[in-house]
């Protein structure tokens, strides 16, 4: 198989200042709109130096089904980590051949005990 197949997506664009959410499905790379936009950009900016950085919200469960993954409490020891993966470029289109820049396996919830 490989790819990316089953994704949430969402990604952003400097060339307009949008975040969109998608997903990829019966194509390995393939991204598509989702109809739902369920991501709301709250700020963005391109430091000095070039980073980009945003802040967006969305719903732990946003009732989509088919595109979204529902984002579960992880703090328990047994319970696997979110995949997040990070791919950027210097194009203003994504490639289907985009390549992954970076990738982890994180925790999005910390631990109950104080």
């Amino acid at each position: 198989m490989g790819g990316l197949r089953g994704s949430d997506v969402a990604y952003y664009s400097t060339s307009n200042g949008i975040l969109t959410d998608a997903y990829i499905s019966d194509h390995k790379y393939t991204i598509s709109e989702d109809l739902v936009q369920d991501w709301e950009l709250m700020e963005s900016t391109i430091t000095e130096d070039g980073y980009i950085i945003i802040e967006a919200v969305r719903s732990l469960y946003t009732g989509d089904t088919n595109h979204d993954w529902n984002i579960t409490d992880n703090s328990d020891f047994y319970h696997p980590g979110h995949k997040l993966y990070f791919s950027w470029g210097d194009t203003a289109f994504i490639s289907q051949r985009f390549h992954i820049k970076a990738l982890s396996n994180i925790n999005l919830f910390g631990s109950k005990k104080i």
